[in-house]
């Protein structure tokens, strides 16, 4: 069953043409599947061309700008923060679309995200999405090297996940945030994008270890939307039997602290983990990926919204709790 065509199609359309059946039939399909999501490129025909054997065409809706490689370029100046988050949460809505059906993208580029008018952003090129039965998602055979999460590309997991499109929504929100459509990011290039850092925690998540990542395109958009919380102190009686993680600087030796803890009966770790109960949080320094926020903390935001039960406190507490 074909996509319901619209009663006029516009003055301008993209015809593209494909010489792959298989992809061809994707995006067919897709745009069918995506019929009247605002944010997702329009499908209005796709048939094959008559007289040329193993030619294949879509009519999709055109997009005015380019896509956001080719914006970039050729736009006098970037987004805001307060653009850039609208508008890939626009984008994002069509991804929770696809991984809410159980389908994923897997071709996130910055060339397969167009600038329509009105400069919003949409997204296209369906291609080599798919669906996927399993909790593991589907074989990693197919991809953008280059925008592809390190352990997927070096063969470390065979499977492409929900978790790995975010990975590349991360990327192009360093991009938009840097005006550069050709770059990646990596975690040390966090500290410098010109941008809150709230901004600089949430693409943080996206690109950092899988399990750290936002698991759907859905979670990933309740937090572009939202203002981010601050920790509240916890109050911890004491410090027996608890799993103690410092971060930040503090205004004792860092090896002075893992002694007065020890001897108060806790744990001391190095990372924060689900069995973490309690973080002692010192002073913001120059190392910290989201200026106000290192690692550490960013993983116990995550940690909080899962459910686990980790208390922040800060050193006044401690000193007080060791006595």
């Amino acid at each position: 069953m074909l996509p319901p065509r619209p009663d006029t199609i516009p003055e301008f359309v993209c015809l593209k043409g494909s010489t792959d059946v298989q992809s061809w039939v994707c995006e067919a399909y897709f745009g069918q599947l995506l019929h009247g999501v605002k944010s997702a490129i329009a499908v209005y025909d796709q048939f094959a061309m008559s007289g040329v054997p193993g030619h294949y065409a879509i009519v999709m809706e055109f997009a005015r700008f380019g896509d956001l490689v080719h914006y970039f370029k050729a736009a006098e100046r970037p987004w805001s923060e307060t653009k850039i988050r609208r508008e890939m949460s626009c984008v994002l809505e069509v991804l929770d679309v696809l991984h809410r059906g159980a389908a994923l993208h897997r071709d996130l580029t910055p060339f397969n995200v167009l600038v329509c008018g009105g400069r919003h952003l949409k997204l296209g090129d369906f291609g080599i999405a798919k669906h996927h039965r399993s909790p593991k998602g589907v074989p990693a055979r197919t991809m953008a090297p280059w925008m592809a999460p390190p352990e997927v590309y070096e063969g470390k997991v065979q499977n492409w996940q929900a978790r790995d499109d975010v990975y590349q929504v991360g990327q192009l929100l360093g991009m938009l945030v840097n005006w550069n459509g050709e770059r990646i990011i990596g975690a040390n290039h966090l500290r410098l994008l010109d941008c809150s850092n709230e901004m600089k925690e949430i693409v943080r998540r996206c690109i950092g270890t899988r399990a750290k990542r936002f698991e759907t395109a859905g979670e990933l958009i309740r937090h572009l939307v939202r203002t981010r919380r601050r920790f509240r102190e916890g109050r911890v009686p004491t410090l027996k039997g608890q799993v103690v993680v410092f971060t930040g600087s503090l205004r004792i030796p860092r090896a002075r602290a893992t002694t007065l803890a020890r001897r108060a009966g806790a744990r001391v770790v190095t990372r924060v983990s689900g069995s973490t109960t309690v973080v002692v949080a010192g002073a913001c320094n120059r190392h910290m990926v989201a200026g106000d926020r290192g690692q550490k903390l960013i993983d116990v935001a995550m940690l909080l919204e899962r459910g686990y039960r980790v208390k922040v406190i800060y050193e006044a507490q401690f000193l007080r709790l060791v006595g």
